[in-house]
């Protein structure tokens, strides 16, 4: 048997190689992730995380660290953005709205930081905190329905989230396709596993805290120095 030359060998390797990267870049055309039918644009999360960094920023001068968190960063804006659009879809589905008083209430919390970042930011940020607002919202009020039918008295927010975020992530095994750009992870049980191994994703007690208003300055000080606003 003849064998072919090494060079047509090592050509046709490195074809094959380049074949498939050009297929996992075609994945996402455009897209960090979708979610169901929904698409997480890729140029939208830029802005996301670049509105959120600001927000971030902002929190420094008045009195926060000057060590300023990374909203910058991709990995961590994109978890949010997944984790918000699976509790609309989880809530569409099981017929769970918040009430418009709750968001505004949620909202008005946030004026304060809405009107201290610079005008190009401030509706994307206003948008992305009323999803995360509602995402919070409805996973309570899911914790809550769940954890009344297991018989659970005195039930709060902070225990009811995280009941409502298992039943959420159950039904999305089931009934949801999320496909992430490998550019920014894997998701698997519910969150988005950055690339990098150093973040987990919203649905995580960090990138929970770090949603906050004003996180705390351990939470800050956590961060990586790639996750940090520049």
């Amino acid at each position: 048997m003849t064998r072919p030359p090494t060079r047509k060998v090592s050509a046709l390797v490195a074809a094959g190689a380049l074949a498939l990267s050009l297929a996992g870049c075609s994945t996402h055309p455009g897209d960090a992730a979708t979610v169901g039918s929904t698409s997480i644009d890729t140029a939208h999360l830029d802005e996301v995380a670049s509105a959120i960094c600001s927000a971030q920023a902002q929190n420094s001068q008045t009195g926060q660290p000057q060590e300023q968190s990374s909203r910058s960063n991709r990995e961590l804006a994109l978890g949010l953005l997944i984790d918000s659009q699976l509790s609309a879809d989880y809530g569409a589905a099981k017929g769970l709205e918040p009430s418009q008083e709750q968001l505004n209430r949620a909202m008005a919390s946030r004026a304060q930081l809405l009107a201290s970042v610079p005008e190009k930011h401030r509706e994307v940020l206003k948008s992305t905190l009323s999803d995360l607002d509602k995402s919070q919202l409805t996973m309570a009020e899911a914790g809550r329905r769940e954890l009344e039918k297991a018989g659970t008295k005195n039930i709060t927010a902070q225990t009811a989230i995280p009941a409502g975020l298992k039943v959420r992530n159950a039904w999305v095994d089931k009934n949801v396709d999320v496909s992430v750009d490998p550019r920014f992870g894997t998701f698997s049980n519910g969150n988005l596993q950055a690339k990098s191994g150093s973040l987990s994703t919203a649905v995580s007690s960090q990138a929970r805290a770090g949603a906050k208003t004003q996180p705390s300055a351990s939470w800050l000080a956590s961060l990586p120095a790639s996750q940090k606003c520049s």
